[in-house]
């Protein structure tokens, strides 16, 4: 889905990631098995679309508090 709605974004036909921002935050709590305060950015890679950043970052971030 993450794919769909990036090409959406830059095609203009979405302009609030607001509802993707959320559910990337629950598969990141998902992953982590536990609630994330504030995820942290740990996706360094600025020139690929902000939707699969902020997804790549979900998975991240879930990892990293999985075995923190």
């Amino acid at each position: 889905s993450s794919l769909a709605i990036s090409d959406d974004y830059e095609r203009g036909l979405i302009t609030d990631l607001g509802a993707h921002k959320l559910l990337c935050k629950r598969v990141a709590e998902k992953i982590a098995g536990q609630r994330i305060g504030d995820m942290m950015d740990l996706v360094a890679i600025d020139n690929i679309p902000p939707v699969l950043k902020m997804t790549l970052n979900a998975i991240l971030n879930g990892i990293y508090f999985k075995i923190k």
